[in-house]
């Protein structure tokens, strides 16, 4: 009786940090635990994959731009690495919830980021991000049939860790303040804007509606990432492959739509040739593949419409909208 009482306590305790970390931390770990439930959700007949980049997009508005208005959910994840896409369809396959179409962000950036900073592999945190959003079963299988054994254990030890050992870095460092001066860490003031866009419109802005990144953020991003040359990246393309031929085989139609440049990048990828190793994969792709589709404009970029380096403000979500609606329905005629 005593064990039993033990670990009851203990998996209680455990599911209030998980709570007071949902509370406290931010509102992505809501939107990761929204995500995986949409795994057991009856299927929709179209799904928008694709990282953070794609949070603004409303399900409800490319509803209205392909034929029939179908059933459209924004199931974009927080960025952890290409990997991703193969096994978010893998799951959704394996339990049955197959969409007719999925939609996903256009990449060019695969054809010149360095390679550690687009996949899981070495890198603990889209590791990390990645175990969190992909189903265990389906997360570490996908890592093993990828040949990598050592990411698939580190996504089974993530996957098995407590709240508390897992969110100690969170915790530990609050707590030491809390009881220094009494003080406890308070929700961002949008934290409720979010979570309540997130359940009820199933879309959200990641930056404050009218916040402007300046040239500066995209100039130190450009200096992180250097050198950004052209690259080809074989096991990153090879990954974004694997997904596209998963789909294939399902007749799953694929749609690769333009998302949004900062000026900098736009003019950096033009010139150091990305954009057209990029637009000659799509166009192979679109060759080897009858369900893929890789529409224009597949990139693009104008002066005040990113909030931070890679998100949309209001006015960018707006002007993306309006170019993405504008595509399916070229598309579908």
């Amino acid at each position: 009786m005593a064990a039993i009482l033990a670990i009851v306590t203990i998996v209680c305790l455990e599911s209030m940090l998980v709570r007071l970390r949902h509370y406290y931390y931010d509102a992505y770990t809501i939107m990761l635990d929204d995500k995986r439930q949409l795994l057991k959700s009856a299927p929709a007949d179209v799904l928008i994959f694709g990282n953070s980049r794609g949070h603004h997009v409303d399900p409800e508005q490319v509803s209205q731009a392909l034929p029939g208005q179908p059933e459209v959910k924004n199931v974009t994840w927080a960025w952890c690495g290409v990997e991703i896409y193969y096994a978010e369809l893998k799951a959704r396959i394996a339990t049955g919830n197959i969409p007719a179409t999925v939609i996903v962000d256009g990449f060019p950036e695969m054809f010149t980021y360095p390679e550690t900073s687009l996949s899981v592999v070495n890198n603990p945190h889209f590791l990390s991000g990645y175990a969190q959003i992909a189903p265990p079963v389906a997360g570490v299988y996908t890592l093993l049939r990828q040949h990598l054994p050592a990411e698939a254990w580190e996504a089974f030890t993530i996957y098995a860790t407590p709240p508390s050992a897992r969110y100690r870095r969170f915790l530990l460092p609050n707590a030491k303040k809390f009881l220094k001066d009494g003080d406890w860490p308070y929700p961002p003031l949008h934290y409720d804007d979010i979570v309540r866009k997130i359940r009820q419109d199933g879309w959200f802005l990641c930056v404050p509606p009218e916040q402007v990144a300046p040239e500066s953020v995209f100039l130190d991003l450009q200096k992180t990432l250097s050198p950004l040359v052209l690259r080809k990246n074989e096991r990153i393309v090879k990954a974004y492959e694997r997904f596209i031929s998963l789909a294939d085989e399902h007749n799953i139609k694929i749609i690769m739509v333009g998302m949004p440049a900062n000026p900098v990048f736009h003019k950096v990828f033009s010139d150091n040739g990305a954009y057209g190793a990029y637009d000659e994969w799509l166009d192979k792709m679109q060759q080897r593949y009858d369900t893929f589709a890789a529409p224009a404009p597949r990139y693009y970029s104008e002066e005040g419409i990113l909030g931070d380096p890679w998100h949309v403000n209001q006015k960018g979500a707006q002007i993306h909208m309006q170019i993405l609606t504008e595509t399916l329905e070229n598309l579908g005629r």
